[in-house]
């Protein structure tokens, strides 16, 4: 791709990713920190605030984080945007190759999306938003389009999937986030999050979006990865954590 560009993105973290060095914990592969190490600059990562919750049940049994549009405003949660080390992205297969980082670091084996085991049905996609503040940014229609012929190499994002009841869907059918940009927690990130022209994230189906007794049970139960404790610790929180903690108690 000839086409020049001088973009500066970031990964959304809203759960394992932030905090987990293995994917595979019994092997100890340290996948997940490696990637961290090595395409993100740590140490500007901003705190934002971002329309998450607990809502996939996980193979081993524990709810993990989606984005879903129900919980806009009143329920948002906090989870973190970390930029990307490569501070002038300058075309499309630099972009192609930060989020096929991520995909790898998420398990998806470099896959714009993923399938379900067994079937031909995408539980997770890798999704892009661009800064309101570039709204005519001349380079984000050739992007949406590269960025759709990935999506479309495996598979094919069926919005409706990625939302539960009467919300809206967090993505669309071309792999471009549905949610609003997101705010920071502390103003005196402000300057940082202008910055950024893009944001990549993975989107995820979700199961239910169970009660916080729910999540309880199962947060009781998980004594290999933690999950809830520690995006807790690493300051990635939702609406129902304060109830979660003292049905714990």
């Amino acid at each position: 791709m000839s086409e020049k560009m001088n973009l500066k993105g970031g990964a959304l973290l809203i759960g394992s990713l932030l905090w987990q060095d293995h994917l595979n914990l019994e092997a100890k592969d340290n996948i997940r920190r490696k990637w961290r190490n090595k395409h993100l600059a740590q140490e500007e990562k901003v705190r934002v605030s971002v329309p998450i919750r607990y809502g996939r049940l996980s193979n081993s049994n524990i709810y993990t984080m989606v984005l879903s549009n129900n919980c806009i405003k009143s329920k948002n949660g906090t989870a973190f945007i970390i930029p990307f080390k490569s501070k002038k992205i300058k075309n499309f297969p630099e972009i192609e190759e930060e989020a096929k980082a991520i995909s790898i670091a998420e398990g998806m084996k470099g896959h714009f999306v993923s399938k379900e085991r067994g079937t031909e049905d995408v539980w997770c996609a890798l999704g892009i938003l661009f800064n309101p503040r570039n709204a005519h940014l001349k380079e984000k229609a050739l992007i949406n389009a590269l960025w759709e012929k990935q999506i479309n190499i495996r598979g094919s994002v069926d919005p409706r999937k990625f939302k539960r009841s009467n919300e809206k869907p967090c993505i669309n059918n071309k792999g471009g986030l549905k949610i609003p940009w997101p705010t920071v927690v502390d103003p005196r990130d402000q300057n940082e999050l202008n910055e950024l022209d893009f944001i990549i994230c993975t989107a995820t189906k979700a199961t239910k979006y169970p009660l916080a007794k729910e999540i309880a049970k199962t947060v009781k139960k998980d004594n290999k990865r933690f999950y809830f404790i520690e995006n807790f610790k690493n300051g990635i929180n939702t609406f129902q954590d304060i109830q979660i903690l003292n049905y714990l108690r």
